[in-house]
């Protein structure tokens, strides 16, 4: 499954952080890594590596659930940057086909 970043507790619904920071578990960076871009995102954050961030300073990385797709974040400096997962095309054409069902 991929995981790709969609967006952080600044532009997202104060609600839906909290129902999400509600379910989180804290999980390692390396299981994090493991399904979204990490080190792309230290670079963007103004760190040299992936490692730099896992060392930061009160940093977490949780695994739960935003607007009813599973979700990891990471929780940095007070804001916490959010990967959904994404439907792969078969799924995306199930639930369609789902739909033309119950019309």
């Amino acid at each position: 499954m991929t995981y790709t970043y969609t967006t952080d507790s600044i532009q997202a619904n104060e609600r839906d952080i909290h129902r999400m920071r509600i379910f989180a578990r804290e999980i390692t960076y390396s299981s994090m890594n493991k399904r979204c871009d990490l080190i792309h995102f230290a670079i963007a954050y103004g760190l040299k590596s992936g490692e730099e961030l896992a060392n930061y300073p009160k940093v977490k990385f949780c695994k739960s659930a935003y607007c009813g797709r599973r979700c990891y974040y990471v929780a940095i400096d007070g804001v916490k940057y959010i990967w959904c997962e994404q439907e792969d095309e078969s799924e995306q054409k199930q639930a369609k086909n789902k739909q033309k069902r119950t019309r």
